[in-house]
């Protein structure tokens, strides 16, 4: 039998300040570019690129808020209530709520339902939360090591 099997890759963000942090490929990748880091296996950010990290991922997502309808902003500013109040969201089967990944991925051309799309703030959010914690116990961030 000559089965197709589908292997996606993870990245595996590590911090000595924070657990890790394991992202599907897509979404490490576009936060990787969103830095300005190359997407490849291997990688480090470094204490001192911390800062422009976090303003590269910000802007990005007050970007993708801004092309929001008016009528989806209120939802979306309570939502992350708990995370910028530095509290925890409800746990599903080991994972916060509030940071799934797509419930569709895209196959073949597919594209991911506006609907069911999960929002950069959402995906980012564990990543910003290590970037934060590594800045302020002098750590770097690294992945693929």
């Amino acid at each position: 039998m000559n089965e197709k099997r589908n292997h996606t890759m993870l990245y595996r963000f590590k911090s000595r300040a924070t657990a890790d942090v394991v992202m599907l490929e897509h979404n490490g990748r576009h936060i990787l570019e969103i830095i300005g880091k190359d997407a490849s296996a291997q990688g480090i950010i470094t204490v001192a690129q911390i800062p422009g990290a976090l303003a590269k991922l910000e802007a990005a997502i007050a970007r993708e808020e801004e092309t929001l309808p008016a009528s989806a902003r209120p939802a979306l500013v309570s939502a992350h209530a708990n995370v910028a109040h530095g509290t925890h969201p409800v746990m599903q089967n080991g994972l916060r709520a509030d940071v799934h990944t797509p419930l569709h991925e895209p196959v073949d051309g597919d594209e991911v339902l506006q609907e069911e799309a999960i929002s950069l703030r959402h995906r980012s959010a564990p990543f910003v939360d290590m970037l934060r914690r590594s800045a302020d116990e002098d750590k770097d961030v690294v992945w693929g090591v």
